[in-house]
């Protein structure tokens, strides 16, 4: 996934963070890269399982039609631009509980995804947004990434532990409505003249 995070660094102040970040290298291994909706559809890389909505006889639709209206468009994304940028603080609380503050539209699936990352169950797990700076549906899941890394942390340690990105980093991460959609489209339809001439 593009700019997932790879590594957690606890460390206060901020100072040394920044610092240690530019020092990690990292060994990877090189693929090609996808970067439209062609490239993916040409190479199969689908996202999810495909699903059909339909109502009514197509079928019947395309061979009663005198005209088919077919042709493609495409929309670029939406970025969230919220003002307050992804940011969880984590304490941990008796028994291996952990106590989550996220700026997150969707508590309940911090809630989930913490448990499942450390291995406990869900009521150990309290995830609470008092409010939020802003949100838009991009802290609906990409909440969950600050809030797990601030809960690893403080369940290693014993100590809360906050993760709050910079305006940069918020930015880089995926926190907008998709990247590029690409849509084709056919649809049948029918030419009716009214008696006084117009068509609809």
């Amino acid at each position: 996934m593009w700019d997932s995070p790879l590594q957690s660094l606890p460390e206060s102040p901020m100072g040394p963070i920044r610092e240690a970040k530019k020092k990690i290298r990292l060994n990877i291994k090189e693929l090609k890269p996808v970067f439209t909706i062609d490239e993916a559809i040409a190479s199969k890389q689908y996202i999810g399982e495909k699903r059909t909505f339909k109502q009514g006889d197509f079928e019947k639709a395309w061979r009663e039609s005198k005209h088919i209206l077919k042709g493609t468009f495409v929309c670029n994304g939406q970025e969230q631009f919220y003002l307050e940028s992804q940011a969880a603080l984590a304490r941990p609380g008796e028994h291996g509980d952990i106590h989550i503050h996220s700026s997150t539209q969707n508590p309940s699936e911090i809630q989930t995804v913490v448990a499942e990352a450390l291995g406990i169950g869900f009521h150990q797990v309290v995830c609470v947004c008092k409010r939020m700076g802003g949100g838009f549906g991009g802290k609906e899941t990409q909440a969950a990434i600050p809030a797990v890394m601030a809960a690893l942390v403080a369940s290693r340690t014993g100590r809360p532990a906050r993760v709050a990105y910079t305006k940069d980093d918020d930015m880089a991460k995926p926190g907008e409505k998709g990247t590029h959609k690409k849509f084709h489209y056919k649809a049948p339809f029918h030419v009716y003249r009214k008696n006084y001439g117009r068509q609809v």
